[in-house]
């Protein structure tokens, strides 16, 4: 055959109508097909237009283009369309050679439909990701769900209903909610412990606040220890580190929780992550949303049998156990009472010293803390 010398565009175009008579002969396709669309897999085109378009122009090589297979190629993942006409439009394109240069091959920005002729059309079946809308929705359950403290079983069932307009969803809140399933716990003498820190707590709590409270830029903690029974046929114990921002009206969250027999010992284990967080927490603040907020320690509130415990000192019930000041108390009637009102009082510098060794017991962990007065910072509350 003559070689021809074509433009690219008339080349891609013949290319498409030598497809459509070789896929679409009208000798092979029956009455039924007409006003009807089929769908060809592109490694079907690309196989059966090669060797004839590429027999028809031998000076393909001339294009330093690609060929008519690397065109199909091209569209990765496309599905082609070839739409039968009526009986009113069976003969109209029937020759390659008919087309003219001045019909337009459309093809939008995003690449989704290649229209070569009236009767061809390359069109994208992927669709667009919806991931960040699926996101969106999610995340606003999430935050609908931990605003109204709904239940479990509430949140659950609310899924089930959401599942068939929105099968993206999960069936079960605790998997939308990221519960996790474990924890890493810490071993102890009679017990084990999870610590779960301070500093998300403040992440979950402040970073919605930041926003409308500008002026939120220091913050103030109280923290509370105290142990209390499970069952009454066990003794097995909780001791939670609970924490609360007195400079904002939130709940208390929860630090840290022991569970065993007893008080967790030994006491330096169970205080040895949350002294060391709260070290740094005191001496850089934690940064939320580009904002640092410092922090500082407002009083550990306890009772007294927790107080002894975690300072170190004797129990109320001791004679050198007032924690205010160095007066001995004296036994009487079955019970230990300090006769004097007026005594020299303790310090956190003299409680630090150790001045009154008969005061102390053995070294607090949290002694370690800074700007922490194991005197001052320790609420007394009295009956």
């Amino acid at each position: 055959m003559p070689k021809h010398s074509v433009s690219k565009r008339q080349m891609y175009r013949r290319v498409a109508t030598a497809v459509q008579h070789t896929l679409l002969d009208p000798s092979s396709s029956s009455r039924e097909a007409k006003g009807k669309t089929v769908q060809h897999k592109k490694s079907d085109l690309s196989e059966s237009c090669s060797g004839l378009v590429s027999s028809q122009y031998d000076d393909l090589d001339n294009f330093n283009l690609v060929t008519p297979c690397e065109f199909f190629n091209s569209f990765p993942s496309c599905s082609f369309e070839i739409n039968y006409g009526s009986n009113n439009n069976s003969g109209e394109n029937s020759d390659s050679d008919s087309i003219s240069d001045s019909e337009n091959v459309n093809s939008d920005s995003e690449g989704k439909s290649h229209v070569f002729n009236d009767n061809v059309n390359i069109e994208k079946s992927s669709e667009k990701s919806e991931t960040p809308k699926h996101n969106a929705l999610a995340n606003s359950l999430r935050e609908w769900g931990l605003k109204f403290k709904v239940s479990h079983s509430a949140f659950t069932d609310l899924l089930h209903i959401l599942h068939d307009s929105h099968p993206y969803l999960p069936l079960d809140c605790r998997t939308l909610l990221n519960t996790p399933s474990s924890y890493a716990t810490k071993q102890l003498d009679s017990g084990e412990m999870v610590y779960l820190g301070i500093s998300p707590n403040l992440q979950r709590i402040l970073s919605p606040l930041i926003s409308t409270s500008p002026n939120l830029i220091n913050i103030k903690l109280a923290f509370n220890v105290d142990g209390l029974p499970l069952f009454k046929s066990s003794n097995v114990n909780i001791w939670p580190i609970l924490c609360q921002i007195k400079s904002i009206t939130v709940e208390p969250f929860v630090v840290a929780i022991f569970s065993g027999s007893g008080k967790p010992v030994p006491l330096s284990t169970y205080l040895e992550d949350f002294v060391e967080e709260l070290k740094v927490l005191i001496h850089n603040g934690i940064e939320i949303n580009g904002i640092t907020i410092s922090i500082s320690i407002y009083a550990f509130v306890c009772d007294a049998p927790a107080r002894s415990y975690l300072k170190g000192i004797k129990s109320h019930s001791g004679y050198s156990s007032c924690e205010r000041c160095i007066e001995t108390g004296d036994y009487l009637n079955g019970r230990v009472i300090f006769k004097k009102v007026h005594s020299t009082k303790r310090t956190d510098h003299t409680f630090t010293l150790q001045s009154d060794e008969s005061h102390h017991l053995y070294d607090s962990p949290l002694v370690q803390v800074p700007s922490l007065g194991l005197v001052s910072h320790f609420v007394v509350l009295h009956a």
